[in-house]
């Protein structure tokens, strides 16, 4: 065996055991941020939209509070907080209220990354295109906040970017939801359970690791995995809420893996 198969034999396995490290926090993304949209389809289905997410946010902000009391991390300076803080209006606050308010408007658990599979979930009338655009500002906010969370606030404890995040998303979105929507929610376990899921998991163990794939990888090669998001969704909502499967959407997935690829590949 000569020098240079012995050395392309030994970069194999390292070369593998990196692409699994990069791949496996990856579809853990992809499957627990598709189940935030299931939870909060289920959660909308009992209250208001901005209720839940004032709840939801303000859960989470508790949730990162208790942690940084314990954990203690250093503090960063005020200007990387306030970009958290800015990356929490853009990810949090603009995604979600866009998503959560076309759900209360009819609209499936899928995510609008790809038009095709969003064409036949919105419905007809003044409440498709309602829909329709609650959902554009919703693939705006994600887009956008990753892309500046890349590039002004990812080198802070997550604990602390995160805790910044929840507290500025709520501090906007709890007016709405008081002052219009007068906090309505049903207390029933199918919206409990939903809401300590979104708490828990989404908030929380969701977050962390886009935070953490961000500290790691390239702001454009995370932001694709958001187009794996959608069919990994529709197919829990076809599974588990009978959502309604089409060609179209089949196509749209089609549409969403070939964009991941080219976005992925090296």
């Amino acid at each position: 065996m000569n020098i240079r198969s012995m050395s392309e034999s030994g970069l194999a396995p390292a070369v593998d055991t990196a692409t699994a490290k990069e791949t496996l926090p990856a579809v853990a993304f992809v499957v627990l941020w598709s189940t935030g949209y299931i939870a909060g389809k289920t959660a909308v289905m009992h209250a208001a939209p901005f209720t839940v997410l004032t709840l939801r946010f303000g859960g989470a902000s508790l949730l990162f509070a208790v942690l940084v009391a314990w954990l203690r991390p250093a503090w960063p300076g005020l200007r990387v907080v306030w970009h958290s803080a800015g990356v929490g209006l853009l990810t949090l606050a603009l995604q979600f209220g866009g998503v959560y308010e076309a759900f209360s408007l009819g609209s499936s658990s899928g995510f609008a990354g790809v038009l095709l599979v969003l064409e036949d979930r919105l419905g007809s009338g003044l409440g498709s295109a309602t829909a329709g655009f609650a959902l554009f500002l919703g693939l705006c906010g994600i887009t956008f906040g990753t892309l500046y969370q890349k590039r002004h606030a990812v080198n802070v404890d997550f604990n602390i970017g995160l805790l910044s995040q929840n507290l500025a998303a709520t501090v906007v979105l709890a007016p709405v939801a008081l002052l219009h929507e007068h906090l309505r929610f049903d207390a029933t376990p199918a919206f409990v359970g939903s809401m300590l899921w979104m708490i828990l998991v989404n908030s929380g163990a969701a977050f962390i690791l886009l935070f953490l794939l961000l500290r790691h990888g390239a702001a454009t090669r995370v932001s694709t995995l958001f187009y794996l998001v959608t069919p990994v969704t529709a197919v829990m909502g076809w599974a588990l809420m009978g959502e309604p499967m089409s060609v179209v959407k089949l196509l749209g997935f089609a549409l969403a893996a070939g964009g991941v690829y080219i976005g992925t590949r090296r």
